[in-house]
């Protein structure tokens, strides 16, 4: 063959050859390296690669170390500490190509393939998710959920906090065993140890125990000695600022006051229809139950009172009575009752009064330490007689005036002066009225009728003289004897002060005064010399200063 023609032979045959390179190109790649922080999985002609950037985290977000990624029919590498993985040199078409991926990590449970599109010279973003366990429980102290404690890992910075309920979780954790730590102001830190099995769940519990102390105890009926429900049990704490912790008693009488500082406090204990009960120097010890603080309410007396009348007229001496019990009350003057310490309960009462129709009050309730107003308003029988007591002198009403319409009914006038007979027979009657410090007064025959009510006016009583004044106007009998007296003493005081006065201006004109001792020395001087009345007399006004003129005698 010819020179020329072996090497156009030759050149031709390479030029198929660098045709069928050039064609075969984007078939052909080379292993992945799996120690560079970008890694090449094919070996494509430019402009027609993509990237994978890929970040692995557990089912909670947080990025995972020492996870594994695999893309499908490619190879295997491993994420950085943060979990993130960058694929270069993917071949792709202008379409898209389709890759499958996933991901691994001890102690974790994978997901399912994750598929993912790659376009030439765009980078696509992928998360892988692997599913750790659930740690979780509850935080209580003395069976009572702790709020906000304070849960951690302690080896790897992860910490929740309890709920309403004392409850927590932690989720998102490799299978291990782990050491977790709780912590609650005023309590004791717990550390409790818990294995968590790959992808499961592990319960742990906390009861922790308190920093502080507490009081507890039982509310008691003073006299039946019978547990008492929902009364309000009350502990001032001191602050600043000072707070007061309030509790009630459950159905056995029982209370609790937990978390209280080292102290002395006051416990009061109240409840509606009750004496309020207040027990001082109760000490509470730190991380100590101060228990036996026991309580005893006294009820409180229940009060039922109220006013009897009939029409307007206030009725005196009415009885009220309730039914069924010993209690009872009578109206005052006032036309007022009170009856006190009925016990607790449904009742009926009564008011009667004689001359009246009885009026009763069914389904009156009484509860504890109430007060209760009840009024009744009597109808009187036929045959009633009305008046008003005065006094005759300053017109006033008179209350508490005895009035008897004889032979036997009686009364007592009201507030008012006001006094009413009912149910009276018709016929003519004496009435008889009496008050201390008057004079008694009778009136009568007074006639009366059925038909109607016979009204006697306003009746004047006579005050006794003793009792307007005695003999000196605005003093009774006994002051105005006292004040004769008085005037009559300093009358004769004035009396001798002046007969004194006199006797020092006009000695000579006094009357001689001696005493019975001259007449004593006159006597002896008469017996020793033997000398008459008169000159022993005589002589003894000589040996003695003479009392009536102040002369000395020598």
């Amino acid at each position: 063959m010819p020179r020329d023609h072996r090497s156009k032979g030759w050149m031709a045959s390479v030029a198929f050859v660098l045709l069928l390179a050039v064609a075969l190109a984007p078939f052909m790649h080379s292993d992945c390296d799996p120690r560079g922080d970008e890694l090449t999985a094919t070996v494509s002609v430019a402009d027609y690669t993509g990237t994978i950037e890929v970040n692995v985290t557990d089912n909670v977000g947080r990025n995972v170390t020492d996870a594994i990624v695999t893309l499908e029919d490619n190879g295997s590498w491993p994420a950085d500490e943060y979990g993130r993985l960058t694929i270069t040199g993917l071949l792709a078409d202008s379409n898209g190509t389709e890759y499958n991926l996933s991901a691994e990590c001890d102690g974790y449970s994978g997901l399912a393939v994750v598929s993912v599109i790659v376009t030439p010279s765009n980078t696509t973003w992928v998360n892988l998710t692997v599913r750790g366990g659930l740690i979780y429980g509850t935080v209580t102290e003395d069976w009572e959920p702790v709020v906000g404690a304070n849960i951690s890992l302690d080896d790897f910075g992860l910490n929740t906090t309890s709920g309403s309920d004392g409850s927590y979780t932690i989720d998102g954790l490799k299978g291990d065993a782990y050491s977790l730590t709780a912590t609650a102001v005023n309590h004791d830190p717990l550390t409790r140890v818990v294995t968590l099995p790959e992808g499961g769940f592990a319960r742990l519990d906390f009861a922790l125990a308190s920093q502080r102390g507490s009081i507890s105890g039982i509310v008691l009926h003073a006299t039946s000695l019978e547990p008492i429900e929902d009364a309000n049990v009350s502990v001032r704490v001191e602050g600043p600022p000072p707070v007061t912790i309030t509790v009630t008693t459950e159905v056995d009488g029982s209370y609790y006051v937990p978390n209280l500082p080292e102290g002395t406090y006051s416990v009061a204990v109240s409840l509606e229809g009750f004496n309020t009960s207040t027990l001082e120097g109760v000490e509470v010890v730190s991380g100590a139950d101060t228990t036996d603080v026991d309580v005893l309410l006294e009820e409180k007396h229940t009060k039922l009172l109220g006013t009897v009348r009939s029409g307007t007229v206030l009725l005196v001496g009415a009885n009220v009575s309730v039914w069924g019990t010993e209690y009872y009350g009578l109206s005052s003057i006032e036309g007022k009752y009170e009856i006190d310490g009925i016990p607790t309960g449904i009742y009926t009462v009564e008011a009667s009064l004689q001359g009246y129709l009885n009026v009763t009050a069914p389904e009156v309730r009484i509860t504890r330490g109430s007060e209760l107003q009840l009024n009744f308003n009597l109808t009187g029988l036929p045959g009633a007689l009305y008046g008003i007591v005065v006094d005759a002198v300053t017109g006033g009403q008179l209350a508490g005036v005895t009035v008897v319409v004889l032979p036997q009914r009686e009364t007592i006038t009201n507030t008012n002066g006001e006094f009413q007979f009912t149910g009276l027979p018709a016929d003519e009657y004496i009435v008889r009225f009496t008050l201390d410090g008057y004079q008694p007064k009778e009136i009568g025959p007074i006639a009366t009728t059925l038909d109607e009510t016979t009204e006697m006016g306003s009746i004047e009583l006579e005050p006794t003289r003793e009792s307007f004044g005695g003999f000196i106007f605005g003093f009774d009998l006994a002051h105005s004897m006292m004040i004769l007296a008085l005037f009559l003493t300093i009358i004769i005081l004035a009396f001798a002060v002046v007969l004194r006065i006199r006797t020092f201006e006009a000695p000579d004109e006094a009357p001689a005064i001696y005493d019975e001792l001259d007449e004593e020395d006159a006597e002896e001087a008469q017996e020793e010399d033997g000398l008459s009345e008169e000159d022993a007399l005589e002589s003894s006004l000589v040996d003695e200063p003479s009392v009536g003129n102040g002369h000395s005698g020598k």
